[in-house]
């Protein structure tokens, strides 16, 4: 079975949705890696604030993992299945760069994270 095969993108279109990526996108995704880690960050401030020792942050935070492990294999199980790269929002930002890893699994590896 090729690797490539069941996705819409074939390997001639890597360079294409490479050069897609640009510095907005980019900025956008660093932004939300950063407002993520702060809201972990409030996250454990505030439970280890409402809670006598470690027992319960340390439950919370197993399933919270469980829980966000979930969530994101259903985004990238629906980025894989569903929509287009021209679709509005969606496509440029999220299912471009799903669809780039299965065409090329390391490129995520080849240039820097900004």
């Amino acid at each position: 079975m090729s690797a490539n095969q069941g996705y819409s993108n074939p390997p001639s279109q890597k360079k294409v949705l490479v050069s897609e990526y640009t510095w907005p996108l980019c900025i956008w995704e660093l932004s939300y890696l950063s407002f993520s880690m702060f809201l972990w960050y409030r996250l454990i401030q505030e439970t280890v604030a409402l809670h006598q020792g470690p027992l319960p942050v340390l439950l919370a935070f197993i399933i919270a993992q469980l829980f966000v492990d979930f969530l994101s294999g259903t985004l990238h199980w629906a980025a894989d299945t569903w929509g287009k790269i021209e679709t509005p929002i969606f496509g440029s930002t999220i299912i471009k760069n799903f669809r780039t890893h299965h065409i090329e699994p390391q490129d995520i590896t080849l240039h820097s994270f900004a």
